[in-house]
């Protein structure tokens, strides 16, 4: 029992002049400091279109043919992104010529009004409830911004771009088909 108590007083004191001089623990402890752990996570996106193509065959001359949700003619973007600072979904054709083509003579010119009108042969897409036409814009011009979000959502944003043609009386039977790309980025 000697020998423990000694041991303990070696631990928390120091006999001085036959008392024991209590000193504070923190005397015998080591030096202390902190780290800091840092993590990056990167931010992520991805882009999901509903289908890689959308064909109407029921545009006659003099007719339209406007995307609508029963027909099936538009394309639904879906962006997932974990990005604290939001998206941007845009679109733009994929060369330099934003027209419906069926060969080097024939085509149906982007629109270049707000309008597709049967009669007036022109094509365009509009977002979602919006009635505008628009049309797709060239390669080598700057993209069509279509959606954006400035913060982050931990659910898929989906939007739907409706396609719209109209054809003249004058319009070569034929398919035409133009390219359009998609492009989801993070802010």
């Amino acid at each position: 029992m000697k020998k423990l108590a000694l041991k303990i007083l070696a631990l928390t004191g120091v006999i001085v002049g036959g008392s024991v001089l209590l000193l504070p623990l923190s005397t015998y402890a080591d030096n202390t400091a902190n780290v800091t752990v840092n993590v990056t996570v990167a931010a992520t996106i991805s882009l999901e279109l509903n289908t890689n193509s959308v064909s109407s065959s029921s545009l006659t001359t003099n007719g339209t043919v406007i995307g609508t949700d029963s027909n099936g003619f538009y394309t639904t973007a879906t962006v997932t992104t974990n990005s604290s600072t939001g998206y941007t979904l845009t679109l733009i054709d994929n060369d330099t010529n934003n027209a419906l083509v069926s060969s080097v003579t024939n085509n149906i010119p982007a629109t270049a009004s707000t309008t597709i009108t049967a009669g007036t042969s022109a094509w365009g897409y509009r977002v979602g409830s919006n009635t505008n036409w628009l049309a797709v814009p060239i390669s080598t011009g700057a993209a069509a911004t279509i959606a954006s979000s400035n913060s982050y959502s931990s659910s898929a944003q989906a939007t739907k771009i409706y396609y719209g043609v109209a054809s003249s009386s004058s319009q070569a039977a034929g398919t035409y088909t133009d390219t359009v790309v998609y492009t989801a980025t993070v802010r």
